[in-house]
């Protein structure tokens, strides 16, 4: 029997004003498209809101997205809550002991 691997295809799309909406796969292959997408759009924006409710499967990639994401907003100043993350990232966030850091909301 073959091991499937996941599909590749993400895309991060504003959906209003420091509104995102993340839909497909979030893994090794897909994380560095979501990130420059990300440096473009969440420029100018005070406060951000990232939709997770459109993400498929992530692994731990997409939770060193999600921490990254933590990261640059606080250098810059902006708002930062994240809405509807998926299961699989917050159990590896549960395990690596940062469930709690995630701002949910």
């Amino acid at each position: 029997m073959t091991k499937q691997r996941n599909p590749t295809s993400v895309s991060l799309e504003q959906d209003g004003s420091g509104r995102f909406k993340i839909t497909g796969t979030l893994n090794f292959d897909t994380v560095p498209t979501v990130w420059q997408t990300s440096q473009r759009l969440f420029q100018g924006c005070d406060s951000l809101l990232i939709d997770f409710s459109g993400v498929t499967h992530s692994d731990s990639a997409g939770l060193a997205l999600a921490m990254e994401w933590m990261r640059d907003a606080r250098a810059n100043n902006q708002s930062l809550r994240f809405h509807l993350i998926p299961a699989q990232m917050l159990e590896i966030a549960r395990v690596c002991g940062v469930e709690q850091d995630l701002p949910t909301g």
